[in-house]
């Protein structure tokens, strides 16, 4: 079996040094995400210290100078989600569709803080109400975006793969990704034709409910697959989760609310995502799940 092979099955292959350039790629691509989230609770931290006060929600914080920061910080992250390969269907869809939720919840913002909340913490003026074209333009261009990102990947591997191999990715990398992604950017354009109003009310909150739901799964599932202490880490990261978003239900009309609940599912995140990356940082890209059809004419 060629070496070429060997990395299309997702396997490591000896001291090839194109898979120690991908290993070592695949490792830094994992902390970017931690160094993202890391630059993100640095900005509210200083704009918390500054004012002497908090938002009611880190998605407030956009109408205050961490606006840039915050928009950038979810822009990244849903690529590197998108970018990071799952290795299984279910978490590859996963990852997708927390991954393209991400920009949404930074494309459409929440609710400007009302005159008593802003009373008590104050914000930038000059960040007001954001236009309805705004919002419309960003939807668009975002799913231009990932349409011609599928199209260029198909494209390549088209001309640069055997038959059997093209098949065989293009089944991995455009057609489940576009089922995860691809639905989710549907029902956001539908939902926002349809019903303007709901859609302007709530697509910032449903948005942020539904990544930190799907990433929950996403952890649920490599939990089940993992063992020993990192088992328990995982299992108690996604529980950790789980438990915000019951906090957030039962707590739902106390100031301070969504931010705790952020803060919880964050944290969730963030150290599933540190123990993930130590886990694998040796392995590299994670083992993915043999295909029949490539398996079959590779051996």
């Amino acid at each position: 079996m060629s070496c070429d092979q060997i990395l299309a099955k997702g396997t490591p292959c000896g001291d090839d040094p194109r898979w120690a350039a991908a290993k070592s790629t695949y490792r830094y691509l994992r902390l970017s995400i931690v160094v993202v989230v890391m630059t993100l609770g640095a900005s509210l931290i200083r704009q918390i210290i500054k004012e002497g006060c908090t938002q009611g929600s880190v998605s407030a914080f956009y109408y205050t100078p961490v606006h840039s920061v915050f928009i950038a910080a979810l822009g990244l992250i849903g690529v590197a989600l998108i970018a990071i390969r799952g290795a299984t269907p279910l978490r590859e869809a996963l990852l997708n569709m927390a991954g393209f939720l991400a920009p949404v919840v930074a494309f459409i913002p929440t609710d400007r803080p009302s005159s008593a909340d802003a009373a008590r913490c104050p914000i930038d003026d000059a960040i007001g109400v954001i236009p309805k074209s705004f919002i419309d333009n960003n939807l668009l261009t975002f799913m231009i975006g990932g349409a011609v990102a599928m199209a260029v990947v198909v494209f390549l591997v088209s001309r640069t793969s055997t038959p059997q191999v093209t098949k065989t990715f293009l089944h991995r990398e455009t057609v489940l990704p576009a089922i995860g992604a691809g639905v989710t950017l549907a029902l956001l354009w539908v939902w926002r034709a349809q019903w303007p109003a709901s859609f302007e009310k709530h697509a910032h909150s449903y948005s942020a409910i539904a990544m930190f739901a799907l990433v929950g799964l996403f952890i649920t599932s490599v939990a089940r697959g993992a063992s020993g202490h990192y088992r328990i880490t995982f299992f108690g990261c996604a529980a950790l989760m789980a438990i915000g978003i019951v906090y957030g239900v039962v707590r739902r009309d106390r100031h301070y609310t969504v931010l705790v609940v952020e803060l919880i599912e964050t944290t969730g995140f963030l150290v599933f995502w540190i123990a993930q990356s130590v886990r694998l940082w040796e392995v590299g890209i994670p083992p993915i799940a043999p295909t029949p059809q490539l398996t079959a004419t590779t051996n």
